[in-house]
């Protein structure tokens, strides 16, 4: 959602053009529901819209089978929540890193 799903079919459309021999290629196709995202204009962070939506303080996930958002329905973990109100980007990294908390393993698992 960061970078723009546009972004992302672009970059999936010049796999599929520029590398039609690769072993992968058959995968090189964005998915409809990518497609939807973008022709609705839900391109994430830059247009407030895409895999999550915000609305005041909740956030909101897409569901991909409805095509509709639903609350997220889970709140941060204790770990996740200490990680983030650390003052840098290196001490938040170090606590998800250092916890055994499931949540701040996967956060660690996006960042690393």
């Amino acid at each position: 959602d960061v970078v723009g799903l546009d972004t992302m079919g672009h970059v999936i459309r010049t796999m599929d053009e520029q590398l039609p021999n690769d072993p992968w290629h058959q995968f090189f196709q964005k998915p409809s529901w990518l497609a939807k995202l973008i022709e609705a204009g839900s391109l994430g962070q830059k247009t407030g819209k895409g895999f999550y939506e915000k609305r005041g303080k909740e956030i909101f996930v897409l569901d991909l089978e409805s095509g509709d958002y639903r609350p997220s329905g889970k709140e941060p973990s204790a770990a996740v929540e200490g990680a983030l109100r650390q003052k840098t980007w290196g001490e938040r990294l170090a606590k998800l890193r250092g916890s055994d908390d499931a949540q701040a393993q996967f956060m660690w698992s996006c960042f690393r």
